[in-house]
């Protein structure tokens, strides 16, 4: 190159007499060879200072030997990378911002929410009705698992997959009848969806009954001993699918199910969803509102969506005829981890401190009221209770641990609606009401994988509550009682007073020689000092129906559910008979009715009638078309309270007679249950069975329970 002039600042050819460059203007200080020829170290870039402003990099360079040339490099450099992280920026802000597309996969057991009350062709109309943009999202359905469908195209001889849009569905593939509840089916059907409907984004929408971290999910009525999909079993089922293999993850899994709002599930999802959205109550038997579906344009974020599906559900109730109870909460999976530490240095902290001899004061302050899915029936309780507000119960013993817990609980819960007391979002197995099953809810809970510490805890807290008892004595029936006005008391003795933990008042009608029939348990009692007390009752539930324009009544068993300021919630259960497509014309199915009344009322409002589902431990979404009812019969069993002996049973013993009421109901026709005296005239009701005497001779008997869960019976008080 010697024979060559090149100008120092755009590096044209030069002329050798000229002393500007004709390209650029750049005046000619040095020859131009000394220019190009000359070595240059390039400095090195302080890693402190940014791009973006270039010229400090020219300021931290030393002087060298052509300064031109120094001074000019970085800046084009600087300049290129500036020019080059603005279009990648650029790129970048564009491709996150495209409209993404999103496939909807939902798992439909149909189960008796199909086959009695059809739950589930109410679903898919609402997805054919949102008629939601297809461009943006794909709805694909897989069913089975019910013996009847009542949705034109879906049979029940078949497993199937549809295709939704707003011009109905379309069959795409058929199986064999297969059991739901086993995990390689949900498996197959997620795989087919992954390579048949490619989407940015997927969804699940697992529908059905649940049962919460320990009973799982699912009941399909195809398979005889109805056993559900417990959370080990659903996990390695989503774990499976080439979707997660492909190192991928959904990005909402959804439960339109009963009770699955828990930390152990979320636990169990974290690595395959970015969300889960879940209740932590049992669901009304209508489930979510898949009007949802509309609002998904392409550009509506996860998180949003996910509060969308909550604020639908919740309104979906607005003119729903009966109160029930509602939860639903979009939960940040990504989040659990820090919340199940919280957890864990809270729960590990009174696991190192309660023992036998403080165990009641911890029993006291940790067992919660707000029970979810709760019947009434202790045995049958799921023992599922909302995490924060289990901590907030050890705020002052522990206040910092329950102040993360707090933190983390709202951190991880995005959004949620309810309108349940002490309700937050995120629920977690306590032992609670069901004692009768705490030793094997306890070893199964080892299965859910969530937190060894946890479990450790549980396992000393049950010891605790099976251990030696804190109250030898079963029953205490020489109490001092007495009689004021409508109330009754007793005078607990001290160790019941330093044991309490609750109690309740059951109300009896003698029905004969060591026949009492129940007709009333609640917890309308009150602890004043060792006085014991219930101030009203009046507490006959009577049932009333008009039948072809007259009225008939009978008398009901209510078991309190929940009672708050405002209300109390029964359950009450029987037989019905409803009209169907059999040649029968109608069918009987075993219920439980849920009923409302408001504190300052005498009518109960009917909340719903939930018809029971198979033996497998899970809760039943509330559903059933009243409109099909035929007949209904209020069954109240006669027990004996005495032994041969005379002497009071531990418990209660069956006399293997059943008593109650029986509706025939016409379209059109009603029912009401009232609260009425215990001198209710029945008229010839039971004329023939009951003597007039036996309908008004009653007794009250309190029944407290203590610490650890044991109840002791007392006085039997006439009234």
């Amino acid at each position: 190159m010697n024979g060559h002039k090149f100008c120092g600042h755009c590096g044209s050819e030069l002329k050798a007499e000229e002393k500007f460059c004709g390209n650029c203007g750049s005046p000619v200080e040095a020859p131009a060879e000394t220019i190009v020829s000359a070595p240059v170290e390039t400095p090195a870039q302080p890693t402190s200072v940014p791009f973006e402003n270039p010229t400090q990099l020219v300021q931290s360079v030393a002087p060298v030997a052509s300064k031109k040339n120094i001074n000019k490099k970085p800046i084009f450099i600087g300049a290129a990378i500036a020019a080059i992280a603005l279009i990648v920026g650029i790129a970048f802000a564009i491709i996150v911002n495209l409209p993404k597309t999103r496939t909807f996969a939902v798992y439909m057991i149909g189960s008796n929410l199909e086959s009695d009350g059809e739950a589930g062709t109410l679903d898919i109309k609402e997805m054919i009705d949102s008629k939601f943009d297809t461009k943006y999202a794909k709805v694909v359905i897989y069913t089975g698992g019910a013996k009847r469908w009542n949705m034109d195209g879906i049979s029940a001889n078949e497993n199937a997959i549809f295709e939704v849009s707003s011009d109905g569905i379309k069959k795409v593939q058929t199986y064999d009848k297969k059991v739901m509840t086993q995990g390689e089916v949900l498996t197959e059907y997620l795989d087919y969806v992954y390579d048949n409907y490619k989407s940015d984004l997927y969804d699940l929408v697992l529908w059905d009954h649940g049962g919460g971290p320990i009973s799982g999910y699912g009941s399909d009525e195809n398979n005889p001993k109805g056993t559900p999909m417990l959370l080990q079993d659903l996990k390695n089922a989503i774990g499976n699918t080439k979707l997660v293999k492909d190192k991928k993850k959904f990005e909402m899994i959804g439960f339109d199910a009963c009770l699955m709002g828990s930390i152990e599930v979320g636990n169990a999802l974290k690595d395959y969803s970015n969300y889960m959205i879940a209740s932590e109550e049992s669901e009304p038997g209508y489930g979510w509102n898949y009007d949802f579906l509309s609002s998904v344009d392409g550009k509506i974020k996860s998180d949003e969506l996910g509060k969308t599906v909550v604020e639908r559900f919740m309104h979906h109730y607005d003119d729903y005829p009966y109160s029930v109870g509602l939860s639903l909460s979009v939960v940040d999976l990504s989040k659990i981890d820090e919340l199940g530490k919280a957890a864990d240095n809270l729960f590990n902290l009174v696991n190192s401190e309660v023992t036998n001899k403080n165990f009641s004061e911890y029993s006291k302050i940790m067992t919660r009221s707000n029970v979810y899915g709760y019947t009434g029936r202790d045995s049958e309780s799921f023992d599922l209770v909302d995490l924060k507000d289990l901590g907030s119960a050890l705020k002052d013993k522990h206040p910092d641990e329950v102040s993360k817990l707090t933190e983390a609980v709202e951190k991880a819960v995005v959004y949620s609606d309810t309108n349940l007391k002490d309700t937050h979002g995120i629920s977690i197995y306590f032992p609670t009401n069901n004692k009768k099953y705490v030793e094997k809810f306890v070893q199964r809970y080892e299965d859910t994988t969530f937190s060894e510490d946890y479990y450790n805890f549980l396992k000393k807290y049950s010891s605790l509550i099976l251990g030696k008892k804190v109250v030898s004595r079963s029953n205490f029936t020489d109490l001092r009682e007495e009689k004021q006005g409508k109330g009754v008391s007793v005078e607990l003795p001290d160790e019941l007073v330093e044991n309490y933990q609750k109690a309740e008042v059951v109300v009896y009608r003698k029905l004969g020689e060591n026949k009492y029939a129940p007709v009333y348990r609640g917890s309308n009692v009150s602890l004043d000092g060792k006085n014991l007390k219930t101030d009203d009752m009046n507490l006959q539930f009577v049932v009333k129906a008009k039948e072809d324009g007259k009225e008939s009544s009978g008398w009901i068993t209510l078991y309190e559910k929940a009672r708050t300021n405002e209300y109390a919630e029964y359950v009450s259960f029987g037989v019905l008979y409803y009209n169907d497509d059999s040649t029968l014309g109608f069918a009987p199915k075993s219920y439980e009715m849920h009923l409302r009344l408001n504190n300052g009322e005498k009518v109960a409002k009917v909340e719903d009638i939930k018809v029971q589902t198979t033996e497998n431990g899970l809760s039943g979404k509330l559903s059933f078309d009243q409109s099909k009812i035929k007949i209904i019969e209020m069954t109240v069993p006669a027990y004996k309270l005495f032994n041969e002996a005379g002497e009071r049973l531990d418990g209660v013993e069956s006399t293997g007679t059943l008593y109650g009421t029986s509706l025939n109901l016409e379209k059109g026709d009603s029912f009401e249950i009232s609260l009425e005296d215990l001198n209710y005239d029945f008229g010839n009701m039971y004329e023939g069975e009951l003597s007039k005497a036996s309908l008004g001779d009653y007794y009250a008997e309190f029944v407290v329970y203590d610490t650890q869960g044991d109840s002791h019976r007392l006085n039997l008080i006439h009234v």
